[in-house]
């Protein structure tokens, strides 16, 4: 839209599903209207030009009404128009209880002069002619099904300065909130994320791996935070995967850990680590962590507090295998 803006063209086209949910205003907002507005905006001109549209199946409502793209006009939603040396057919792909009046149309349109001595003889409609509608191996293998997640990085985010984000996940939470969450934030642009529940199951895993997921898209992000209100063992058979991608440039971690080897895989993936609030239950574990540092780390400093271990890290050994020096605790530090 913004190399549109550039050049300032006499028409623009649009083959239809400006939105995913047609009741959807935020949708509407984000998706349509805003990248249109924004790019003739930056350019100091009053308004984009017009439009063809052939509506999509996802512009409609449930009584088959194009409330948001037609207003009260009146009639078919199919029609034809003359721009410059080109002729255009504008087609509507839904309606299917209209199928013959539109193809009647269609048929008396191709045969008037104004489209034989057109230069340019164009058709526009959603849903092409001439290919399988739902084709599995175009959706499953080609990536057809994350049309919808790239659409949505190309969008205006409602709220695009947002740098510190909490967000509750749900028992149940519906997958189209992740579609929603890229739409109301920049991801690129998170400095602290939060992430907690009531409780984390295998009703809610899936999204929360695939937030974590995204959070790699998040360039300057330096603080996450998964904490689970309650019921912390039900997350212990998803830390494993959770910790195999967290974003590798976070600098300060909270999170439940119930294996010593997590801490390794934790930080060989988070080389910037600086601070960890491991979410501990028993004390008896807590001891092991600390164990585990003195001879991984130098110089580190632990303090005990509200049932997690807090360690400040210093220097990582990779290579040496013996070494003695002895961990700080520091009982007077405060909690970064």
């Amino acid at each position: 839209m913004s190399s549109a803006s550039e050049v300032f063209p006499q028409y623009l086209i649009h083959a239809g599903d400006a939105v995913q949910s047609y009741n959807s205003l935020e949708e509407w907002q984000t998706n349509f209207a805003d990248p249109l507005s924004f790019a003739w905006r930056s350019k100091r001109m009053h308004s984009p030009p017009a439009i063809l549209y052939a509506h999509g199946n996802h512009d409609q409502d449930t009584t088959n009404r194009y409330i948001y793209t037609t207003g009260p006009r009146k009639g078919e939603n199919w029609f034809s128009a003359t721009l410059g040396t080109a002729r255009f057919i504008v087609l509507d792909s839904q309606p299917l209880h209209l199928f013959k009046a539109q193809l009647d149309w269609l048929q008396r349109e191709t045969r008037l002069e104004t489209w034989n001595r057109a230069s340019f003889r164009i058709a526009i409609v959603h849903i092409a002619p001439f290919i399988e509608y739902w084709e599995p191996r175009a959706w499953e293998e080609l990536g057809e099904k994350h049309w919808g997640d790239y659409k949505l990085t190309k969008s205006n985010a409602m709220f695009p300065n947002i740098t510190k984000l909490n967000l509750t996940i749900e028992r149940r939470s519906p997958m189209n909130s992740l579609e929603f969450l890229r739409s109301v934030v920049d991801v690129s642009k998170l400095v602290e994320v939060k992430l907690e529940s009531h409780c984390f199951h295998k009703n809610n895993q899936n999204l929360l791996f695939e937030i974590i997921s995204i959070l790699e898209q998040a360039y300057s992000l330096s603080s996450l935070i998964i904490h689970s209100r309650c019921c912390k063992y039900e997350l212990y058979p998803f830390l494993n995967h959770i910790f195999s991608i967290i974003p590798r440039q976070i600098k300060r971690l909270q999170t439940p850990i119930n294996q010593l080897d997590q801490i390794e895989t934790i930080l060989k993936r988070c080389q910037n680590l600086l601070v960890v609030r491991f979410e501990i239950t028993r004390l008896k574990f807590s001891q092991e962590v600390i164990d585990w540092f003195n001879p991984n780390t130098m110089d580190s400093t632990f303090r005990r507090h509200d049932r997690c271990d807090v360690i400040w890290i210093e220097k990582k050994i990779d290579c040496i295998k013996h070494n003695h020096k002895r961990i700080k605790l520091n009982e007077n530090q405060f909690d970064p």
